[in-house]
């Protein structure tokens, strides 16, 4: 971290913060969570970015203000796609110049990506003297290349727009070693800040979990006969593979009922939702259910430490990020099977502690046909691991480096 290790903290006091998501603050609670301790740290804090659903409540009571913008992602089929997204730019790129004309922040810390929005008011902002921060959760050049290919313009743009900002930043902050290897420029101070569970994802009580059990249970009309529930949060975008869970389902099914029911309780909404449903709900038979629900962060949190076992089937498009839901479900005392993508996941992944990792559908079949009984086995490893707080890792790292930023304006 360079020189500014002993930069107190306290040097936030008073500075006003811009945390800034061009997507549902509701489901960022990385950007959240730096919201809060900016706030605890003293700062005068706003969140800017699209709203969809409810912020914790640890949140809107911590004296966070937001400032939402208009939803204009594009949705559109690809041959229209460049057109669509050109004016959607330009539009979002309006109305974030307004808002940060009317905040004059001290400091803007940024999500990315997405960052093509980003660059026309980060001019105007650092011309002000504002100070710029970026927290780097993946390469959105590489989630492009997914849907368009990597030769395509768009990821190519997004590339350059990426190189652009992390050469304009003041700092940097990334999800994992290897992403801020990537993005990491000379001269610019930088950390890494694993992802760790928030303070909303917590276990719940005995008596609390089997009441929210019954009750997800009946979203399958179903009672509590001995089978296996398991839990994932999702997007449903490209960096999901769906087509693994499939196919667990359909070996499921061919092998029949060893282990009881296998019941799968997917949270989110996206683009893409309606087709991956549709296929899963195709492939289910006698043995395996899967329903699709959209929660609060708290009534995720619940329905988390309800769970038997979480599950990832986050496939990087880079091979540099981590998914921050098994933390998540780390914080819920929940066991995961996770998707064993590339070797940044041993990053934070306790491979026997915080769960089991997989390669394959055969793989991920042969994990949940192993019923219940295994997976609280699981979870009793996964309950008493010592864990590190998103604030102490925060405090440690993040905090020092934007106090030095600020004490620097």
């Amino acid at each position: 971290m360079g020189d500014h290790d002993s930069a107190p903290i306290e040097k936030l006091v008073g500075r006003r913060v811009a945390v800034v998501v061009l997507a549902d603050l509701a489901r960022s609670p990385r950007m959240l969570g730096h919201a809060l301790e900016l706030r605890r740290a003293g700062a005068s804090v706003t969140l800017v970015g699209l709203m969809e659903g409810e912020l914790p409540r640890v949140v809107t009571e911590s004296g966070t203000r937001t400032r939402l913008l208009t939803d204009r992602r594009t949705r559109e089929s690809p041959g229209l796609y460049a057109f669509k997204a050109a004016s959607d730019l330009a539009k979002t790129s309006v109305q974030l110049g307004a808002q940060l004309r009317d905040l004059r922040p001290d400091l803007v810390l940024v999500q990315s990506p997405p960052s093509q929005h980003l660059l026309p008011w980060i001019f105007e902002s650092k011309r002000r003297g504002a100070r710029l921060a970026v927290d780097w959760h993946n390469l959105g050049s590489s989630r492009s290349a997914l849907r368009f290919g990597a030769t395509h313009p768009i990821p190519r743009a997004l590339a350059l727009s990426e190189r652009a900002l992390s050469r304009l930043a003041d700092a940097q902050v990334a999800v994992s070693s290897r992403l801020l290897s990537a993005v990491s420029v000379v001269g610019v101070p930088s950390v890494v800040l694993h992802d760790r569970p928030m303070s909303w994802y917590r276990r719940s009580s005995i008596s609390a979990r089997e009441s929210k059990r019954t009750e997800i249970l009946a979203t399958f009309d179903a009672k509590d006969d001995g089978g296996l529930l398991v839990v994932t949060s999702t997007s449903f975008g490209p960096d999901e593979d769906f087509e693994l869970l499939e196919g667990a389902i359909r070996r499921l099914e061919a092998a029949g009922a060893s282990a009881g029911k296998v019941r799968v309780l997917i949270t989110g909404r996206g683009p893409g939702m309606d087709e991956i449903l549709g296929k899963l709900t195709k492939a289910c038979g006698s043995r395996a259910q899967v329903r699709n629900v959209w929660l609060s962060a708290e009534d995720l949190a619940e329905t988390l430490s309800a769970a038997d076992v979480g599950l990832s089937l986050h496939r990087s498009s880079s091979g540099l990020d981590l998914p921050m839901k098994i933390q998540d479900m780390v914080g819920a005392g929940l066991p995961v099977l996770a998707l064993d993508f590339a070797p940044v996941l041993l990053e934070t992944f306790r491979v026997g502690v915080d769960g089991l990792l997989f390669t394959s559908s055969a793989e991920l079949c042969e994990l949940l046909d192993r019923g219940r009984q295994f997976m609280s086995g699981l979870r009793k490893f996964a309950e008493a691991a010592p864990k590190v707080s998103w604030s102490e890792a925060w405090r440690a790292s993040v905090g020092p480096l934007l106090g030095t930023l600020c004490s620097s304006r």
